[in-house]
């Protein structure tokens, strides 16, 4: 009985040691599927700085092959020259921080993401590349600036000053932008209006009509509205600010864009 109870117990060990290996075989095969099926060029690099996986992704974008495995990351051809891309790699091991960077390659914007690479026992054992296609979020980029720029070139020639406004989560107005106007039509410098806050220059008789026609604006609905204010020598002036709000360009932010004229008689 003793001798088939101890059988027992080892053929138990042995099961629980089968279905272990068996779960490491679903969760690598998991992480095989995931790893190639990934819309993203996804680059292993050891400690030494030898390839030592790549996906699919990564074969199309680099050009990287089977034979490749093994070899040294300056042997290898990438968008971003060896001597520029192994001091990056090596900081990201040293350090264990990651890094970013954009490159262009082949008329596309690509982030360069390396993170560290550890072990299951959380061992420092190389380094990550990924190379994410941000041209999409590039060209809007460029499209908005372009847009601006167009945008500050007709409110010069159209109005006294004009400005853009980015809204923050908290809710927050932080300048992008502001011709170089404002300071001569208020006396104060852009930064000197930001620490102040605008609505502070507003008449108090009429901070509330601005209040919510600016809350208005925010909402989508682009207007006009005239209001007096003081400038920095004390003196009050009539001013005619045009305004609306968009949404897009980088993290979809709310933007307002605006012009105003001082129509004091």
């Amino acid at each position: 009985n003793q001798e088939l109870e101890i059988t027992q117990q080892d053929l138990q060990r042995a099961n629980d040691r089968l279905r272990d290996h068996n779960a490491e075989l679903v969760l690598l095969s998991d992480l095989h599927n995931l790893f190639a099926s990934v819309d993203i060029a996804l680059v292993i690099f050891g400690k030494d700085l030898t390839l030592r996986r790549f996906n699919p992704g990564a074969a199309r974008l680099l050009g990287l092959r089977s034979a490749d495995l093994g070899r040294p990351l300056g042997d290898l051809r990438f968008p971003l020259p060896a001597a520029e891309l192994e001091p990056c790699v090596r900081e990201v091991i040293l350090s264990d921080s990651p890094g970013e960077r954009e490159i262009a390659h082949r008329d596309r914007w690509y982030s360069l993401r390396l993170r560290p690479y550890s072990t299951a026992d959380h061992t420092l054992d190389g380094a990550v590349l990924a190379w994410v296609d941000i041209t999409d979020l590039k060209q809007a980029q460029q499209a908005l600036e372009s847009s601006e720029a167009r945008y500050r070139i007709v409110s010069e020639i159209a109005s006294d000053y004009a400005y853009a406004l980015r809204l923050e989560p908290d809710g927050r107005q932080v300048r992008e932008w502001t011709t170089a106007a404002l300071a001569r039509i208020t006396g104060y410098r852009a930064p000197d209006i930001d620490a102040l806050g605008w609505e502070s220059l507003v008449h108090p008789d009429d901070q509330e009509a601005w209040r919510t026609w600016f809350q208005g604006v925010l909402a989508g609905r682009a207007g006009v509205h005239e209001y007096r204010f003081r400038n920095k020598a004390g003196d009050l002036r009539w001013l005619r600010e045009y305004a609306r709000a968009a949404s897009g360009g980088p993290q979809d932010a709310l933007r307002v864009y605006g012009a105003a004229q001082d129509i004091t008689a």
